[in-house]
Parts: structure tokens; C-alpha cells; sequence
């Protein structure tokens, strides 16, 4: 065919796009590769078409065929960091919003797209570089000035991040979105009445948002308006039950929102007291599960059953914690959130298997010091049943199993003999303080995590942060990874690290 007869079939291609009818202009642009295989133009049409069909793995082989045949496609290499960051793959996403940037340092959308891929990749400082850039080049978009924010927060810089809060919501976007970042934004920052107001204000663009009914729950909870934050997690329970952090904050409230008798039993347990034996924590929980109400019954007597047959003086295997969790009923409805609410409360946040225990022990020697440790049950058990010498230490006293030195991660000091033992470190916790402390490891030092991890993106789940799980992937690397039993919707495990 002549240059006349492929422009013919091109224009003719492109007009059924503009009709709709991509099938017939996919056949079409077909025919042109066929006829030329150096058409850059019709292989990076198809490309598109493909994104349009959901079919991303050969929509990102045609559009890298059109970028080699034409390295200075904006719009194709742009195409290929969106379905690279929808696959996960961050560092392709990067490298190609990187490449569009180099080819048009004015491209807005690709410096807002490079202010988030930044972040998410735990690269702060370019994160917060591309924001600004992305801030200039869209004036008026609200997106790179809450990339900027939560780039500003991760660095502690709060002084511009509040202000910058501020000016956000004076502009009053109309986005749920938008308001939903910015009460997030609001509540890392400790502006609360801010992050109600905006977070109430999601609920009412978007009433179907779960995650804003969970944030704006926790503000209700941290006020200890308990019968609100109860309302609020279960409807982001009914919204989306399969998020994990809405059973997490759910089973926190779920104590205190039964019985005034219940919940001084629950105040008492929060105070600074070493248990005189393990009969003494035994039981408080058997009194607490007697006093709970769930709001099903077969989940209550579930609840009194386990704390009637449950010996904390022993090793249970996975299995039996496996056996354990399905009495509880279909896990869908996730409601073993009653037993985590008592268990966590008394013992600990995670199940302690057996055979995670036993690989704790092998790996971390004669010598164990804990951080943030809470009751200090895991402490116990690898004390008592593997003769670890461990050492506790928590910012705050509570009932607890062990001797515990109350210290903030800030002044405490790590002995370098020392296995060093963190679990569940909730995400107040997992700032610049965690990283002082985790600086003084040295190398080779050992160190073990209990809890969820983050997600591929680098995201946390229900504990720690991005910068503290970004912090452990540039300094350790893992030895071996340990799975729990798990109550519905969580993926508890033990990591063990060593500093590199």
C-alpha cells in the first residue's frame, strides 16, 4: 500500500475511534502494523485501545513498541507509568513519569503523578520537590498540594504543613476526595476539630467512603465518645468488612462500650501493675468475656467457652489457635473481633504460636530486649519456656507479665549483645523517636517484628507507618518470615531482620 493508501486507513482508523467503535479501528490499526511494523502511531493506538478493554499486559507491550519506535511519545510513556503504578511495579511507574518530565519539564499531571510515586516509594525529598513543581504548573488543583502536605508531614516539617492544610480547605474543594486527604492530613498533623470537620464533611459527599467513617471513628474514640465511634467502624464495617484497620479500631471500643462495671475492669487493667501470677491475668479475662456483650449470642458464649479452656501458661500450636478462631463463626463477619478485643486487652495484640516462638528463640540467642512492650506476654513465654534473658521496656506501665523499665524510645539505649524485639508498634510510635532508637543496632544485630506488614506499596496496615517500614527495607534485610494464625481480614506474622 502507498503513503496515500496507509494515510487513507489511518484517517479512517482514527474516525471510528472518535465514533466509539474501537473494535473495528483496533482491526484497522492491526492491519497498519501488519503493513508497516514501524507505524509507531498505529502501535501506540492500539495500545490505548487495549487500556480500554482492561487488557493491560498487551496494552503495555504495544505502547513500549510505540515508545521505541518514537522515544519522545509523551503521551505513550505517560500511558505506561498510569499501568505500571496499577500493577504495582513503582519503579517502572517512576522511571516513565521521569522520562515524560525530561521531555516536557512543564507536564503538570506528570509531576503530580511523580509527587505520589515519590512518596509511595519512600523518596521524601524528591516526593516533596515534584509536589512543588506540580503546584505551580496546575494552579488551582488541590491533588499536589495534598501530595505536598503528606511529604511535609513524613519530614516533620508541620509548621507549612498545617498552613498549607489551611489554604486547602479555604479554597473548599468540592471533591470527597480531596476532603477526605485533607482530615487525614489534619488528623497526622494533631489538628482535630479540623479533621472532624473535614472528615464529616467526606461522609456527606461520599457516604459510601468506609475509610472515612473508620478515621473519622478513631477521632470519636480518641474523645472517648465511645457509643459513636462504635456507630461509626460498623458502618465501615458494613461498607467494606474486609478492612482489616476497621476491626482493629472496632475491637478497641467494643470493650468499653459494655457495662460500667466492664469497663472498670478495662481502666484497671490500663494501670501500672506487674500480675502476681499468670491465674491473676487469667482471671481478668475469664471476668471480662463473663461481662461481654457482643450482640450475638452464640459469639458470646464463644467468648467464655475459649477464656473457660484457655491456659496462658502454655504453647499452642498454630493449629489449635487456627481451631480456636473458627468457633467464632463464618470469618467473613469477622467475629472473632470479640475474642481480639479481650485477648489484645489482656495478653497481646498477635496470637503467640508456638512454632513462631520457637524460631524467635533459635534465632535470637541468649538475650532479648523489647521496646514498646505492652503486657510483655511474648516476653513471658520466651523467658519461661526457652530461658531467654529478656529485657522490657514501654513508654507507659500497664498490667504486664515481666519487670518493664518505663522509658521513651528517644532515651532508651540499646545494649549491641541484645536480640532486639518490637511488636505491634502503632503508628503514633513510628516516628523520627523509633528511628533514633533503631539507629543505635549495629551491624549484624539482630532484630525481630511482630505485627502486619505493609502492603506492596510500601502502605501500613494497621501498625507502624511508610517511613518506618521504608526505614527497615534501606537498613535490614530479612533472615525469615513466620506466619501466625490470624483473626479474620489480618495477616500477622513474625519477621526476623538483621541490620545490614
Amino acid at each position: 500500500m502507498g503513503a496515500s493508501g496507509t494515510e487513507n486507513l489511518m484517517a479512517e482508523a482514527f474516525a471510528l475511534v472518535r465514533q466509539g467503535k474501537l473494535v473495528d479501528a483496533e482491526r484497522l490499526f492491526v492491519q497498519l502494523c501488519q503493513q508497516n511494523a514501524e507505524n509507531d502511531k498505529a502501535w501506540f493506538m492500539r495500545g490505548v485501545i487495549r487500556v480500554e478493554h482492561g487488557d493491560t499486559n498487551r496494552a503495555i507491550e504495544y505502547l513500549r513498541t510505540a515508545v521505541r519506535l518514537d522515544p519522545a511519545n509523551i503521551q505513550a510513556h505517560f500511558t505506561l507509568c498510569k499501568l505500571y503504578l496499577s500493577r504495582g511495579n513503582l519503579a517502572e511507574a517512576i522511571a516513565q513519569a521521569g522520562t515524560v518530565v525530561e521531555l516536557d519539564a512543564e507536564h503538570g499531571e506528570a509531576w503530580l503523578a511523580l509527587g505520589s510515586l515519590y512518596a509511595d516509594a519512600g523518596l521524601l525529598q524528591q516526593a516533596e520537590q515534584a509536589s512543588r513543581t506540580a503546584i505551580r504548573l496546575l494552579p488551582g488543583v488541590a491533588e499536589p498540594k495534598i501530595n505536598l502536605v503528606n511529604a511535609l508531614i513524613s519530614q516533620q516539617q508541620q509548621d507549612e504543613a498545617v498552613a498549607l492544610c489551611k489554604s486547602i480547605e479555604q479554597d473548599g474543594p468540592a471533591h470527597a476526595g480531596i476532603w477526605h486527604s485533607l482530615g487525614l492530613a489534619f488528623k497526622a498533623l494533631g489538628q482535630i476539630p479540623e479533621a472532624e470537620n473535614c472528615l464529616t464533611r467526606t461522609i456527606r459527599l461520599e457516604p459510601n467512603n468506609a475509610a472515612a467513617y473508620c478515621a473519622l471513628g478513631e477521632i470519636k474514640a480518641a474523645k472517648e465518645e465511645v457509643s459513636q465511634a462504635l456507630g461509626l467502624y460498623r458502618k465501615s464495617r458494613e461498607l467494606n468488612p474486609a478492612c482489616p484497620r476497621v476491626h482493629f479500631e472496632l475491637g478497641k471500643v467494643l470493650l468499653p462500650s459494655n457495662s460500667a462495671r466492664h469497663w472498670r475492669l478495662v481502666e484497671q487493667v490500663q494501670q501500672d501493675h506487674r500480675y502476681h501470677d499468670i491465674d491473676e491475668a487469667c482471671d481478668i479475662a475469664k471476668e471480662l468475656a463473663k461481662d461481654f456483650q457482643y450482640g450475638d449470642t452464640a459469639v458470646d458464649q464463644a467468648l467464655v467457652r475459649f477464656f473457660d479452656e484457655y491456659d496462658p501458661s502454655q504453647l499452642y500450636p498454630v493449629e489449635w489457635w487456627t481451631d480456636a478462631l473458627m468457633q467464632f463463626g463464618d470469618r467473613r463477619q469477622a467475629s472473632d473481633t470479640a475474642l481480639r478485643s479481650i485477648y489484645s486487652t489482656v495478653y497481646s495484640w498477635s496470637l503467640p504460636c508456638r512454632q513462631a516462638l520457637d524460631e524467635i528463640a533459635a534465632f535470637a540467642g541468649k538475650r532479648l530486649a523489647s521496646f514498646g512492650s505492652g503486657t510483655a506476654y511474648w516476653e513471658y513465654l520466651l523467658a519461661r519456656y526457652y530461658g531467654i534473658e529478656v529485657s522490657c521496656h514501654d513508654m507507659m506501665l500497664r498490667h504486664r507479665f515481666t519487670p518493664m523499665k518505663k522509658v521513651l524510645h528517644s532515651e532508651a539505649t540499646i545494649d549491641l549483645e541484645d536480640t532486639i524485639f518490637l511488636a505491634w508498634l502503632p503508628a503514633e510510635a513510628a516516628d523520627s523517636s523509633i528511628e533514633r532508637l533503631l539507629n543505635q543496632i549495629g551491624a549484624g544485630q539482630k532484630l525481630v517484628l511482630v505485627g502486619e506488614p505493609a502492603d506492596d506499596n510500601g502502605q501500613p496496615r494497621s501498625c507502624g507507618t511508610r517511613r518506618f517500614f521504608q526505614y527497615l527495607r534501606d537498613n535490614f534485610k530479612t533472615r525469615a518470615i513466620i506466619a501466625l494464625a490470624n483473626y479474620a481480614y489480618f495477616e500477622d506474622r513474625v519477621e526476623l531482620l538483621v541490620r545490614e
